[in-house]
């Protein structure tokens, strides 16, 4: 009972640090992509969405102003409060990248997301509209926020 009432004050407290512009932002951005439908799976399509995620002005505004985060996680690894390993697609300033990390090593890489790097991880246009709109949802985000306790000066 005590865990559940701290849960929901964490998430109450998260959704209060996060600037109202972030919220005008993923509403957007959600509701924009929601409406995205592929007819064809060839990788014309594939470049040309990626392209326009990658040069989405409100994509690269959110990252600015909230240092972004992993729309996906595209190799499980394993997380622990103290660190992990793994491959998640990340969102930045300068659009989607891969970020590959290993914290016990101290080691980690961002790659540049292209159709290729994409599709050795099995993405398609579908699974990431669908990844973005997942992330971009209002209550996912305030949870993303919660754990990551981020927005605080």
């Amino acid at each position: 009972m005590i865990s559940k009432l701290k849960h929901r004050f964490e998430l109450r407290s998260a959704a209060r640090r996060i600037p109202m512009r972030i919220y005008e932002l993923i509403d957007a951005i959600k509701t924009r992509y929601s409406a995205v439908r592929f007819d064809a799976k060839d990788d014309e399509s594939f470049q040309e969405f990626l392209r326009s995620v990658n040069t989405d002005r409100e994509i690269q505004e959110f990252a600015q102003l909230s240092n972004g985060g992993a729309i996906a996680t595209l190799r499980e690894g394993e997380k622990t409060p103290f660190g992990g390993f793994g491959t998640n697609l990340c969102v930045g300033p300068q659009g989607l990248y891969v970020y590959d990390f290993n914290d016990y090593e101290g080691k980690s890489k961002e790659i540049t997301s292209s159709p290729e790097t994409l599709k050795q991880f099995g993405m398609t246009s579908q699974k990431l509209r669908d990844a973005i709109v997942k992330f971009f949802d209002r209550d996912a985000y305030i949870k993303h926020v919660a754990e990551f306790n981020s927005f605080r000066h």
